[in-house]
Parts: structure tokens; sequence; C-alpha cells
């Protein structure tokens, strides 16, 4: 038979494993991962077989089951908890960022961050990537760090343990450095450039929540009445875009709630393109972005008052 048409043993993909680290060894000399891991770790040759086969070993950056794979000197070996798991598909999530404490996702528009209805918990940003990252690693966890309404397309972050958790949320007004908002806004702004307030509904009993936010405008419709704006929130929590708008005498377009004059089949004109954040452990905060919706410009035109001047 010729080399052609002989059957290549398929290879694991080069992945990173962002399951927690068990052991971490340094070689010291070029030598086969097998021979390295026996030496290191004092296993037998067939436990140690075992172990690389199962996938939870990588070498530098990138998880390996190839047991020949010759590791160079200097390299750090590590053991996982678990398995790096399959690349993550689902039409209205994807992770944007992943490591050992930490993850950053974006959804979609349509489907909420966690279970506030008390209805439907496996469709939610949570439950999904929970069962997600369960695949790799038994018992794997997730808890939410920060939360989006159901409407709202954005960034949303996730711990994967109660001390990064809540070490994040106690750090979150000098870690989230900005995170910036694109909405077609019904309404009168004043200034090009202005900052809005709001503060929440909660009981005496409990601190109030406030938030601040630059609104810059990117372009008004003719009559002034219909606004492309975009939001930056600088050190704060997001409670909520839309009361900030509506305590405001504003609304966001399709948000009938906050009194919006246009129904937009229940979406509404707001989703978040970017997030600047220093990850707990890390020197440089992380920027992630998504395309400006160039099409809410075209929203535009909906303002009533503007199609009686047509």
């Amino acid at each position: 038979m010729s080399n052609e048409n002989q059957i290549k043993p398929k290879v694991a993909p080069r992945v990173e494993n962002p399951t927690p680290v068990q052991e971490t060894y340094r070689a010291d000399s070029e030598a086969p991962l097998l021979d390295l891991l026996m030496r290191k770790s004092s296993r037998n040759r067939t436990a140690a077989k075992q172990l690389i086969a199962s996938g939870r070993v990588s070498v530098g950056k990138w998880s390996t089951t190839r047991a020949t794979e010759m590791v160079r000197e200097g390299l750090l070996v590590r053991v996982h908890r678990g398995v790096p798991p399959m690349p993550f598909h689902h039409p209205k999530l994807e992770i944007a960022w992943e490591s050992e404490a930490y993850v950053v996702a974006y959804k979609k528009r349509g489907l909420p961050t966690v279970n506030t209805a008390h209805k439907n918990r496996q469709q939610t940003a949570l439950y999904l990537l929970s069962q997600h990252y369960k695949k790799g690693e038994e018992g794997a966890k997730l808890f939410m760090v920060n939360r989006l309404d159901r409407n709202t397309a954005g960034f949303v972050v996730f711990a994967r343990s109660v001390e990064a958790k809540e070490l994040l949320v106690k750090e979150w007004g000098r870690r989230a450095k900005h995170q910036i908002f694109i909405a077609c806004i019904e309404g009168q702004l004043k200034e090009k450039v202005q900052l809005l307030s709001a503060s929440s509904d909660e009981n005496s009993l409990a601190k109030t929540k406030l938030i601040t936010a630059e609104v810059k405008v990117n372009k008004s419709s003719r009559n002034g009445q219909m606004h492309i704006v975009q939001i930056d929130v600088v050190g704060a929590r997001i409670f909520s875009l839309r009361k900030l708008f509506g305590d405001n005498g504003l609304s966001i377009l399709g948000d009938v709630r906050s009194r919006s004059q246009i129904r937009t089949d229940r979406e509404i004109a707001l989703e978040q393109i970017g997030l600047e954040l220093l990850i707990p452990g890390e020197r440089e905060p992380r920027h992630f972005q998504r395309p400006y919706p160039t099409h809410y410009f075209s929203w535009l035109r909906l303002d009533k008052e503007e199609q009686n001047n047509w």
C-alpha cells in the first residue's frame, strides 16, 4: 500500500486547557514527555501514559496527547484537573476569553444571563456555559460576576470559583475601566456629550446603587428627537441602562416599558460593543470588542416628526 493511501492516525487538536492546574513541572533538559513526566511525578510508565492520553497534560501553552512529544529545556509541563472542553457552539453565545479563574462570554439579545424569571433554566448563559465546562471537569461550576438584560447583547463575566467571583465583584468599580454601549435614543438631548445618572429603587435597608454614564451623541435625526449615542459606563455595576435613560426623560427605541413610541418586535436598540477589564492577577487591562452596529443609523428615519417633514 502506498503512503498516500494509508490512513493517518487522528491527532487531538492543539488547544489551551483552562481547567485548574494540579501539578507543574519544568523540563531541566530536552526529553520525551513520557520520560519527563515519569521522572518528575514518580508515576510508573503505564500511569504516565494513561494520564497523557487522557488529554489532561499540556506542554507550554498547548494540551497534548502525544507521549513521544519532545519537551525543550525550560518548558513548563502542567497536569490539569480536567480535559480541555470541546469547542463551544451556540447561536446566541460565544466564549470571548477564558482562564483558570474567569470566563468572558458574548451573548446576543434574547438570551438571559441567569434565571431571574424562575423558568427555562436551561436557556441561560450561566447554565449553557456551566454544562459546557462540566464535560471537561466533573463538578465544574460558574458564578456570575456581571449581568445584562435578556434583550441586551454584550459581554458577561463569570468566575470559576466563589473566591474569584467575590474578588472581582468587590473590585469591579476599579477593574471595569470602560463598558461601551451603543443605543438609539428617543427624546431630546441638549448636549453632544453629557453625564446621566440614576439610582436604584432598593429599600432603605440596603445601600442605594448609583449608575453614572457619559453619553456621547454620534448622530441625530433631522428633527432632533432621535439619536444614536455611545454610552461609556465607568466604575459601576450596570443594574439598568433602561432606568438610566427613563429617569432622564429618555427611552431606548423599542423599550415600551420606558415609553418608547416605536415597537421593534421585542428588540430594543441597545448593545454593548466594548469592555475594558483588568483581570485579577494581570498587569494590563484586556480589551473585548464587537463591530459597531452601523445599521442603527437607519433607525433615525423612524422619527415620526422627521417623516412628516419628508
